[in-house]
């Protein structure tokens, strides 16, 4: 699918738009700190406008955002939209189909925030939009890759944080097993089954990263599997929120 970055662009401004102030407006400081996480070199807002009146361009707010989203390449600007789209929905915006729809579809993938002596929270978001832009551009061995190396951090993550004398594990289908047995302790009064789940997630994210590795995907019928482990990542990031 050929994404019409114009219409893009358009509407997402609509969502940042409005009133100065207000619960979602972007100020032109807010727009560069999100540019910035995918493209490092960009100028600071008082930089960016001397640079564009020394050279005769538009300083108005829209111009400046759109010339700044087109120079991104089409993965960094995946990238960005779904960067501004998980901010919005955090302040509680309502879920931004539309532009995920126009992108290539997805869902919301959690904010992770985590102590920072447990992991690198900022590590783990990197990977979850990674997620998000390498299956809106049709790369399933891509997403399954990084669902594996999510999943797993996230893991050590609780298990670095609750289960310390366990902190040397590294395998993902052991570090579940000990994220399993945690919360079955923690939760007694929950049926055990509900957590099994844990564990056979990370057993077809083991199984199916091997597969991948092991042939040639890429074909749009595969990207059902892709889409699959995603949402399992995110569902299972969203549960260990709750006790991080």
């Amino acid at each position: 699918m050929e994404i019409n970055w114009a219409a893009v662009f358009d509407r997402l401004f609509k969502e940042i738009d409005g009133p100065k102030g207000s619960e979602f407006y972007y100020s032109g400081p807010d727009y560069l700190e999100k540019m910035r996480r995918v493209k490092a070199d960009t100028p600071d807002y008082s930089t960016l406008l001397a640079e564009r009146k020394a050279t005769g361009k538009s300083t108005t707010r829209r111009d400046y955002f759109r010339d700044l989203f087109y120079q991104l390449d089409e993965p960094n600007k995946s990238k960005f939209a779904f960067a501004v789209m998980l901010d919005l929905e955090l302040r509680g915006h309502p879920l931004c189909t539309e532009i995920r729809s126009m992108i290539g579809g997805g869902t919301a993938g959690p904010e992770v925030t985590i102590p920072a002596e447990t992991w690198n929270a900022e590590r783990l978001n990197d990977f979850i939009g990674k997620i998000e832009t390498a299956l809106n551009l049709k790369q399933p061995d891509r997403v399954l890759t990084l669902c594996y190396t999510c999943m797993e951090g996230f893991f050590k993550a609780y298990v670095q944080k609750h289960v310390p004398a366990r902190a040397g594990v590294n395998e993902i289908t052991a570090l579940a097993r000990i994220v399993k047995d945690s919360l079955r302790e923690k939760n007694p009064n929950y049926p055990g089954e509900i957590f099994n789940v844990i564990t056979q997630t990370a057993h077809a994210l083991n199984k199916i990263r091997d597969a991948f590795s092991e042939s040639h995907f890429g074909d749009e019928a595969d990207l059902w599997a892709a889409m699959y482990a995603r949402d399992l990542v995110n569902t299972h990031i969203r549960l260990l929120l709750h006790f991080m």
